[in-house]
């Protein structure tokens, strides 16, 4: 950009302090690094709160869960998700319920509505009427919210839905080829 005899780039012109000087790579790095974090900041502050506004329920009795920030729930873990979860636990060093809490948070975030309902009622078709134990769980309200929509979408109970999550997790595990979706510790 030509301007008052200089020649600026772009960065330059709208991040410098006056427009007779002009600022190192660093500086200039600095607030570009400013300006794209509190961008970002911005965007994903808009997207939750969107998000928040469309997954609010009226016939849900999700509304009167109060303002907890998390809550219990329990999972169906049959034999081979168990086996599983014990190799993951010897090389990750966390135990069966911090390990799934994980995977549903995982799954939650990195698959939209439509996947997760068609896994869950995939897995549901395919269900043994073998018992499974069941290992109870925290979850966020947000999170909590979600399950209850997509259980009742896929007419099965929160607790069978979020078994199917696990198993999906495991299941996308054993038929790709790529690393597993990172885990939180």
């Amino acid at each position: 950009m030509h301007k008052y005899g200089n020649v600026f780039s772009g960065a330059q012109f709208l991040l410098g302090p006056d427009r007779s000087n002009l600022l190192t790579e660093e500086i200039l790095f600095g607030r570009w690094a400013l300006v794209f974090v509190a961008g970002t900041l911005t965007v994903s502050l808009g997207m939750r709160a969107m998000s928040a506004f469309f997954l609010t329920t009226e016939n849900s009795d999700v509304s009167n869960l109060g303002s907890q920030s998390s809550l219990t729930i329990d999972v169906p873990i049959n034999d081979r998700t168990r086996s599983l979860l014990r190799a993951m636990s010897e090389v990750d060093g966390r135990d069966f319920p911090s390990l799934i809490e994980n995977i549903v948070s995982v799954q939650l975030e990195s698959h939209d509505n439509d996947i997760l309902v068609r896994h869950a009622t995939t897995h549901s078709a395919g269900e043994s009427t073998k018992p499974e134990e069941q290992m109870q769980i925290g979850v966020k309200l947000y999170q909590m919210e979600r399950i209850v929509l997509l259980a009742e979408r896929t007419n099965v109970s929160r607790q069978r839905f979020l078994g199917a999550v696990v198993s999906d997790f495991f299941a996308q595990l054993s038929t790709t080829d790529r690393n597993p979706p990172p885990l939180a510790q």
